[in-house]
């Protein structure tokens, strides 16, 4: 007995609704896969800036901390065999000797994508892994940095004996030894070359800062192999 012509209707009518229903959910998840596609490449490539930044500030790092332990070991050599060097070239060691790091370096971006969930948006396990990895390992940065007190004594002496334009600024090129550095014309250094000579203090301050430097010269060796290994890892997920 076949089929009425009202049945097969419905059949067809609710194959029709069927066959929409499963296109439409499929183009829906095209379209979502799409977004999270695109806000995935936005989200790395904010990643990507803040790893580009901080690559620039451990290279800079690293440049300082060889630069202060340069000057701090010249200046204990100096005080040690009596050797007085030029007035501007004591003062800009002096300068280099009582650096400390104060970048802050850039992690906004995990710090979105962890606060927001959608560190789940990263399709590549491995890659979300070791970003996760890189940002929660107590990453260095200046603005959190615990202070010893040997290092508030020597900012204290490099204020009160250095010129405030010299501390503050670049008065000598980076790639020239403190020593090396002239100037036209220099403020007195005497006062500050009696003071390191003569106070035992100042002298283990001074050691105190080149212990620092070595220290920080390996943080930055460390930090800059990190990011440039994460770097090379999230522009190769870019360009994919």
């Amino acid at each position: 007995m076949s089929e009425s012509p009202n049945r097969r209707r419905v059949v067809a009518e609710f194959l029709l609704i069927f066959v929409g229903i499963v296109a439409a959910l499929a183009v829906d998840r095209w379209v979502q896969g799409l977004d999270e596609s695109r806000a995935e490449e936005e989200y790395l490539a904010f990643v990507l800036s803040d790893l580009e930044a901080n690559a620039a500030i451990f290279d800079e790092m690293l440049a300082a901390s060889v630069r202060a332990q340069e000057a701090a070991a010249a200046l204990q050599s100096a005080i040690r065999e009596d050797t007085r060097p030029s007035d501007f070239g004591l003062m800009v060691a002096v300068t280099r000797a009582g650096w400390r790091f104060e970048q802050p370096t850039r992690e906004a971006s995990f710090r979105d994508l962890e606060a927001t969930g959608n560190l789940r948006l990263i399709s590549d396990h491995a890659l979300r892994g070791h970003i996760v990895a890189y940002f929660t390992q107590d990453l260095p940065d200046g603005r959190r940095r615990l202070e010893d007190p040997s290092y508030f004594g020597f900012r204290a002496f490099r204020e009160a004996y250095v010129p405030a334009e010299l501390y503050r600024g670049r008065a000598c090129p980076r790639e020239i030894p403190a020593f090396d550095c002239e100037r036209a014309s220099s403020p007195d250094a005497t006062a500050l070359w009696s003071t390191l000579t003569e106070d035992p203090e100042i002298a283990r301050m001074l050691n105190s800062q080149e212990k620092y430097a070595i220290a920080a010269e390996g943080i930055a060796r460390r930090w800059s192999e990190r990011t440039e290994r994460l770097l090379t890892e999230v522009r190769e997920a870019l360009d994919q």
